[in-house]
């Protein structure tokens, strides 16, 4: 087996032979069918060189080509190969070319920009690079001058006298010995049955000899006999399958002989059952240009046998099939309907499946067709089409169709509300192992639908059986039973238990819960690490609060490097899917930048979303003219908006606007209404602000101090610093009869660790005239300056008195 695979985007007679005298197969597309066969060679090579001189440069075909080669790369390295002149002489040959276009010109010269590095070297040194890198390298340029020519046999001596070379290179060849054949371009012809291949004549008459020889090449004769493949195929169709093996063997470098091969280890017929080997021998038999073969390999991809799971080259190996039967237009309608982002379309995956219902009754088809009408992907949402798919599905035994059409009964979409009819469906269903069904039982009796009363001890057996049985929703339910002790006892312990099932069964909603804990320290050893690892699973499976999370995470340094920008693309997926918090976010980033208008857009987005805070940040604006005039108007229509989503913060800030005359009429009765909203929601300062109107007699037209205190000290304790302020002026005042010098001061000393600077500077004053603490004059001036330095102006005169300061 050859070490590497090599693509070679353009052809050079010197380092094919170079290339393939090394041990690397080397693939290059001909002029037919030409960016199908470069995609192909591209994603079954190890790495792709692109060899090109000032000709292909003048070419705009080659842009293309390049175009095609970097978007099928897949993180595989490019290595840049220059033969003959330098790098110089090669563009300026390009520029001074008249005969070629201006966009070509510019096309060549952007090119040389993109190249990384310049190594002068020479081929054998290119060979070298790859064998002991193993093709690791990243994209790099070779500029390689071919060497004098040599007039004997001696001068080429130096070549092989390389020891690592030379180990190297017998080792790839003792491989190659026992591997597949090698590709028709890479044989060197010995006999008739070998000699009509068009390289090697064109090779034969270059008199000119190459600036490095190669070290001898190993030549293996093709098994390529017609009459046998055509036995082979006989004893195969007639269920000869072990003579048929052994036929295909003798006669393996044969496309046609590969595909059957390949087929014969994926089913175990006439020969043991090899996913990785069945995987080879389709990748070798649609390299050798067998697109029959492609549907094989595409299977590959699509079920992961022997390779990782694809869809994105399922999907375009799939589309390599010009007559493609029923069964590959499922799985390429699947592969638009199931696939990920990049080639997701349940528009196309619709219009296949529509019309293969019409021919061919699959039970999997029925369904989906009834998820699509359900959800409205890819068609107008009908929920009559569904039930009607559904029940059709249904009739095959088709349990997922039955756990359907359950949520649509209890749901009532499409049919009457009937829990009753959703609980037969869903035991049914369970009854057959269907999982979702179970679990879906375990809701039934969580919720009390369908059955006498709610029984959550019950609801948690279900979720079990569910869990055990696969489902990841039901064990996401038994962890936040467990997190809130309903049904089961408390134990935060399970919790993260079962999210840790959740997640491993790939629920994006566990997934993101297992992350919280691992954050929080739930249940567990607090650890930033899992749960950026978890929050950005649950992303990539498309929960929009992940995208939220992970976005947090970057923004933050959670478990990954600050991203400044990573952040800010995350927050705009969240937002896409309707995320509040992210237009929030959005909205400040921009703020920050200067951009009040796209600031204002996405706090109005939030706001759309049903998020009070995006209606408030809009009335923050124009009321204190952040980025914006000020209108006192705007800022009481959004703040009232906001009080209309029940948002105890937006309560207490419209009760602001009518204790105040902000965008409307002073009306105490109306802020007090407002304020005491505010309270129910323990809004600090709505607690504050009812303080204030106790304070003032808005409330039965009677001032009560001692009931003003007491929301005071309420509003405190939930950290709003006018109460505290406040509450530090109120004990600190020695006529008043409730004095309490020490207790003030700790009223000022909490506001002013917050950085509320009127109370910075009346806890400065406290330590210079030992009010409620020890007399410290140099700590009373230190606190002064800091507040001063904040722009506070009492500082400045506190400053002057007591220190006698001349300050501007």
């Amino acid at each position: 087996m050859a070490k590497n695979r090599v693509f070679l985007l353009n052809v050079n007679d010197d380092l094919v032979s170079g290339l393939e005298n090394a041990g690397y197969q080397v693939k290059t597309a001909d002029e037919s069918d030409r960016e199908k066969k470069i995609r192909v060679g591209i994603l079954r090579s190890d790495c792709v060189i692109n060899n090109f001189d000032d000709k292909i440069l003048s070419n705009d075909s080659y842009y293309e080509d390049l175009k095609t080669v970097k978007a099928t790369l897949n993180n595989k390295p490019i290595i840049n190969v220059l033969m003959g002149d330098n790098i110089d002489d090669t563009f300026d040959n390009v520029y001074q070319n008249e005969d070629i276009s201006d966009d070509t010109v510019l096309k060549a010269d952007d090119f040389r920009n993109s190249l990384d590095s310049f190594v002068n070297d020479n081929l054998k040194n290119i060979i070298d690079k790859l064998v002991e890198n193993g093709i690791t390298c990243d994209e790099a340029l070779v500029v390689s001058k071919p060497e004098a020519e040599p007039e004997t046999e001696e001068a080429l001596e130096p070549v092989k006298e390389e020891p690592e070379v030379e180990e190297a290179i017998e080792e790839i060849n003792d491989n190659i010995e026992a591997s597949e054949a090698p590709q028709e371009n890479e044989v060197e012809p010995e006999t008739e049955e070998v000699t009509d291949e068009p390289e090697a004549e064109s090779q034969d008459e270059e008199e000119e000899a190459p600036a490095i020889p190669a070290p001898a090449k190993v030549v293996k004769v093709l098994k390529n006999n017609p009459d046998i493949l055509a036995k082979a195929m006989k004893k195969f169709d007639d269920g000869e399958y072990n003579e048929a093996f052994d036929l295909f063997r003798e006669t393996e470098d044969n496309p046609t002989a590969m595909e059957y091969i390949g087929y014969a280890y994926l089913t175990g017929r006439g020969v043991y059952k090899d996913e990785d080997a069945a995987f080879k021998w389709y990748s070798d038999a649609v390299d050798n240009e067998n697109f029959h073969a492609a549907t094989g390999l595409a299977d590959c991809y699509y079920y992961g046998f022997g390779t990782k799971k694809d869809d994105e080259k399922a999907l375009m190996y799939y589309q390599m099939d010009e007559e493609p039967d029923d069964d590959t237009l499922f799985h390429i309608a699947n592969c638009y309907y199931f696939g990920n982002q990049a080639i997701h379309d349940p528009i196309k995956a619709f219009k296949i499946y529509i019309d293969l219902v019409k021919r061919y009754k699959n039970p999997q088809i029925l369904y989906i067709l009834g998820s699509l009408y359900y959800t409205g992907e890819g068609v107008t949402q009908d929920f009559g089409e569904a039930k009607k798919y559904f029940e059709e599905a249904i009739e095959t035994g088709y349990t997922q169709a039955m756990n359907d059409l359950g949520n649509m009964y209890r749901n009532g979409e499409g049919v009457d509300l009937d829990y009753k009819q959703a609980l037969a469906l869903y035991e049914d269903a369970s009854k057959l192992g269907e999982a979702e069904a179970t679990k879906n039982i375990g809701d039934c009796y969580y919720e009390g639908f369908g059955v006498k009363s709610a029984d959550k001890s019950k609801a948690a057996a279900y979720y079990k059986k569910a869990a055990a049985a696969g489902s990841g929703s039901a064990a996401y339910m038994l962890g936040y039973m467990y997190d809130n002790g309903e049904g089961v006892d408390l134990s935060p312990d399970q919790a993260f238990k079962w999210y840790t099932e959740s997640a491993n069964l790939e629920y994006p909603e566990g997934e993101a819960e297992l992350a919280r804990h691992y954050y929080f320290g739930y249940g567990t050893k607090r650890n930033n690490d899992e749960a950026f690892k978890y929050y950005r699973r649950s992303a990539e499976h498309g929960l929009p609060l992940g995208y939220y999370e992970v976005a947090l995470c970057y923004h933050n340094g959670v478990g990954t490097e600050p991203n400044d920008e990573a952040a800010k693309e995350w927050y705009e997926l969240a937002a896409e899917k309707g995320n509040a918090e992210a237009y929030l976010a959005l909205g400040d980033i921009a703020r920050v930048n200067g951009d009040a208008n796209e600031a204002l857009k996405n706090y109005q987005k939030a706001a759309e979303c049903g998020n009070a805070k995006g209606y408030i940040k809009i009335a923050d604006a124009y009321q204190y003219g952040i980025d914006v005039p000020r209108n006192a108007k705007t800022a009481f229509d959004n703040y009232k908006l906001a009080a209309e989503t029940e948002d105890f913060q937006a309560q207490g800030k419209l009760g602001d606007c009518y204790f105040n005359g902000i965008g409307t009429l002073q009306n105490g009765k109306e802020a007090l209404k407002y304020y005491r909203k505010g309270v129910k929601g323990d809004d600090p300062h709505s607690y504050y602000m009812l303080g204030r109107c106790y304070e003032l007699g808005y409330i039965n037209g009677v001032k009560n101090n001692k009931e003003a205190i007491k929301q005071y000290k309420k509003a405190a304790e939930l950290g709003d610093l006018e109460a505290q302020y406040d509450l530090g002026d109120y004990y600190t005042n020695q006529e008043n009869k409730d004095a309490d010098l020490e207790e003030g001061f700790n009223y000022f000393e909490d506001a002013s660790s917050a950085g509320y600077t009127p109370a910075m500077v009346r806890v400065a004053m406290c330590y210079f005239n030992g009010v409620g603490v020890g007399v410290d004059k140099e700590y009373a001036h230190d606190i002064a300056v800091k507040a001063m330095d904040l722009g506070n102006e009492d500082a400045k005169e506190f400053l002057r008195v007591y220190f006698e300061e001349d300050i501007d």
